[in-house]
Protein backbone atom coordinates (compact mmCIF):
# COMPACT_ATOMS: atom_id res chain seq x y z
CA UNK A 1 0.00 0.00 0.00
CA UNK A 2 1.26 3.46 -0.89
CA UNK A 3 1.34 5.86 2.05
CA UNK A 4 0.23 9.47 1.96
CA UNK A 5 3.84 10.53 2.52
CA UNK A 6 5.06 8.52 -0.49
CA UNK A 7 2.32 10.01 -2.67
CA UNK A 8 3.33 13.48 -1.52
CA UNK A 9 6.99 12.82 -2.35
CA UNK A 10 6.07 11.55 -5.81
CA UNK A 11 3.90 14.61 -6.40
CA UNK A 12 6.75 16.83 -5.24
CA UNK A 13 9.14 15.22 -7.72
CA UNK A 14 6.67 15.77 -10.56
CA UNK A 15 5.62 19.30 -9.58
CA UNK A 16 8.85 20.77 -8.17
CA UNK A 17 9.19 23.09 -11.15
CA UNK A 18 5.86 24.69 -10.18
CA UNK A 19 7.16 25.60 -6.72
CA UNK A 20 9.61 28.18 -8.03
CA UNK A 21 7.80 30.99 -6.22
CA UNK A 22 8.93 29.56 -2.87
CA UNK A 23 12.33 30.42 -1.46
CA UNK A 24 14.88 27.67 -2.22
CA UNK A 25 15.34 27.12 1.52
CA UNK A 26 11.77 25.82 1.81
CA UNK A 27 12.48 23.19 -0.80
CA UNK A 28 15.84 22.28 0.73
CA UNK A 29 14.25 21.76 4.14
CA UNK A 30 11.42 19.70 2.64
CA UNK A 31 13.84 17.53 0.66
CA UNK A 32 16.04 16.95 3.69
CA UNK A 33 13.12 16.25 6.04
CA UNK A 34 11.43 13.75 3.70
CA UNK A 35 14.65 12.06 2.62
CA UNK A 36 14.55 13.18 -1.00
CA UNK A 37 17.95 14.83 -0.55
CA UNK A 38 19.87 11.83 0.76
CA UNK A 39 17.50 8.87 0.84
CA UNK A 40 17.07 9.02 4.61
CA UNK A 41 14.13 10.89 6.22
CA UNK A 42 15.07 13.10 9.16
CA UNK A 43 13.22 14.29 12.25
CA UNK A 44 12.18 17.89 12.70
CA UNK A 45 14.88 18.23 15.33
CA UNK A 46 17.58 16.90 12.98
CA UNK A 47 16.31 19.14 10.20
CA UNK A 48 16.37 22.17 12.45
CA UNK A 49 19.91 21.44 13.51
CA UNK A 50 21.07 20.89 9.92
CA UNK A 51 19.64 24.23 8.77
CA UNK A 52 20.30 26.19 11.98
CA UNK A 53 16.61 26.78 12.61
CA UNK A 54 14.24 25.60 15.33
CA UNK A 55 12.38 22.33 14.89
CA UNK A 56 9.18 24.39 14.92
CA UNK A 57 10.42 26.49 12.00
CA UNK A 58 11.42 23.32 10.13
CA UNK A 59 7.86 22.05 10.59
CA UNK A 60 6.45 25.36 9.33
CA UNK A 61 8.56 25.28 6.17
CA UNK A 62 7.64 21.65 5.53
CA UNK A 63 3.95 22.45 6.05
CA UNK A 64 4.14 25.33 3.56
CA UNK A 65 5.55 23.09 0.84
CA UNK A 66 2.90 20.45 1.58
CA UNK A 67 0.19 23.10 1.39
CA UNK A 68 1.48 24.34 -1.97
CA UNK A 69 1.58 20.78 -3.32
CA UNK A 70 -2.02 20.18 -2.28
CA UNK A 71 -3.06 23.19 -4.37
CA UNK A 72 -2.04 21.47 -7.63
Amino acid sequence: MVTVEKKLIEKYKMEKHRLGHLQPRYLEVFEYRTGIADGDPHTQKETGKEFSISSTRAAQLEARVKYELEQF
